[in-house]
């Protein structure tokens, strides 16, 4: 037989095989966008009250909370253990869902053979999330041959199984022209439409963008916006940056829709929200709605620049009391992070203390060979708590060079988030320290500012000198 038309043939009987016994299996568990529609108004205490008893599905779904900090407190570890009980409850699910873990090294060993096992069990079990991970395999070439025709078919039996993370799989080979698909906009736009009312937020926001650009279809700025909007509900705030600066939203309808996303665990609202709150641009809708609470979700959900702005805030006693061993801590959490802002940001924060004249070159010397990698990770709350203070001693100092230094950073957001208000309350404290040498920069600051901007920076000057004197 030619190799031409043996080669599908053997393609088409190892999928069959990999999916022989569907029929002697019971049919797929509940996929997870299904429990979320199910169980969106079910008290988390009952989910939790079921997991604890055992049921399976109740294990991965809850566990899959705990791990995107979704409705409840992230605890990655904890989750993965209840994701791990239900697929040895041969929740095909959960399986799928620590295939995934698997393959990409997140929160578990990177391991493509394990991540093949469980892709290959739970689409076995006619799974649609174990179907779209066995496509992906496929069409990367991991254990198996690479092959773009193929892994389409199998993204396209995991969108018939009801995966709506397929189903923008597919609509983005039809916008891209992947997997020997000819590039068609307007078919992909079909696709990301049953992906996003199927409630996937990320097929929601690639559907908004269309309307929005009129990529395939007809523009349509309102139906985009609602879109976007849905986005956030759905805990994903892809659709609100997606509107930044292009549509107008009326601001209490924009802050509700951060904080939905938010209240589902988006990394990126939770930082957004803390900072409307630090600079009152938003009131707190309760005494659990603060800035240190949301920046730290948020920088447990690896946001470098929450973590580093949570570091900023507890070296300066903003919102509380100084703590020094927190503040290195979440500096180094955030160090921690792959990222622009990441390892060389937080390095820059500490080690800017070398200028310190009664240790010169300290700090630097805590980074020569890595040791500071190894620092981040441990728990000498001594050691951390004299970096930190050593570090506060020089940028502290009645120095009106290293207060000018700040205000940079607060200008660039290079070395902390962009604040021209604080940027200002640190030229104005520069200006009382030498007036010669700063009066310019705080006058030229504080013209950038509104009125109100002006008085927020007198007042915030009032803190700074209670920490610099």
């Amino acid at each position: 037989m030619p190799s031409s038309i043996m080669k599908p043939l053997v393609l088409a009987f190892l999928l069959s095989a990999s999916l022989s016994i569907c029929a002697a299996e019971p049919a797929g568990s509940p996929g997870y966008y299904d429990l979320l529609k199910r169980w969106a108004t079910r008290p988390i205490a009952e989910i939790q009250a079921d997991a604890d008893r055992g049921d399976p599905v109740a294990q991965f779904y809850y566990g899959k909370l705990l791990v995107t900090g979704r409705s409840v407190a992230r605890d990655q570890e904890r989750g993965l253990a209840l994701i791990r009980r239900a697929a040895a409850q041969d929740n095909a699910e959960a399986m799928a869902e620590l295939g995934e873990r698997h393959l990409r090294g997140d929160g578990l060993p990177e391991n493509p053979d394990e991540a093949l096992r469980l892709a290959r069990a739970s689409a076995a079990r006619s799974n649609a999330a174990g179907l779209h991970l066995l496509g992906t395999l496929q069409a990367t070439g991991i254990g198996m041959p690479a092959d773009a025709g193929a892994a389409l078919k199998i993204y396209q039996q995991a969108a018939a199984a009801g995966s709506p993370v397929a189903m923008r799989t597919i609509a983005r080979a039809h916008l891209e022209g992947r997997h020997g698909l000819k590039p068609d906009a307007a078919e992909a736009n079909r696709w990301y439409l049953r992906a996003a009312e199927a409630g996937y937020p990320k097929a929601m926001n690639a559907y908004g963008y269309s309307l929005l650009t009129g990529r395939g279809i007809a523009a349509d700025r309102d139906a985009a916006v609602k879109w976007f909007l849905r986005t956030a509900s759905a805990g994903d705030s892809d659709g609100l940056r997606n509107m930044a600066g292009k549509v107008e939203v009326e601001p209490r309808v924009l802050l509700q829709a951060w904080r939905d996303a938010a209240r589902f665990g988006d990394a990126e609202a939770q930082y957004h929200l803390a900072r409307l709150l630090a600079s009152g641009e938003a009131e707190p809708q309760g005494p659990e709605e603060t800035p240190h609470r949301l920046l730290q979700a948020a920088a447990e959900g690896e946001h470098v620049e929450a973590a580093l702005m949570l570091g900023d805030r507890y070296r300066w006693g903003y919102g509380g009391p100084r703590d020094l061993v927190a503040a290195s801590r979440w500096f180094l959490h955030g160090a921690s992070f792959v990222g622009d802002l990441g390892d060389e940001s937080a390095k820059r924060r500490i080690s800017s203390a070398s200028q310190d004249p009664a240790d010169p070159g300290g700090l630097n010397n805590w980074f020569r060979e890595g040791d500071w990698k190894a620092r981040r990770t441990g728990r000498n709350d001594a050691a951390l708590a004299d970096v930190m203070d050593r570090y506060l001693r020089a940028a502290t100092g009645r120095d009106a060079d290293a207060m000018r230094e700040i205000a940079r950073f607060y200008q660039r957001g290079i070395h902390a988030p962009v604040d021209p208000v604080e940027a200002a309350a640190w030229l104005l404290r520069a200006r009382q320290a030498n007036p010669a040498a700063t009066a310019a920069e705080a006058e030229t600051a504080l013209r950038s500012l509104s009125p109100a901007q002006q008085q927020q920076a007198n007042d915030r000057v009032r803190h700074l000198i209670k920490r610099t004197l």
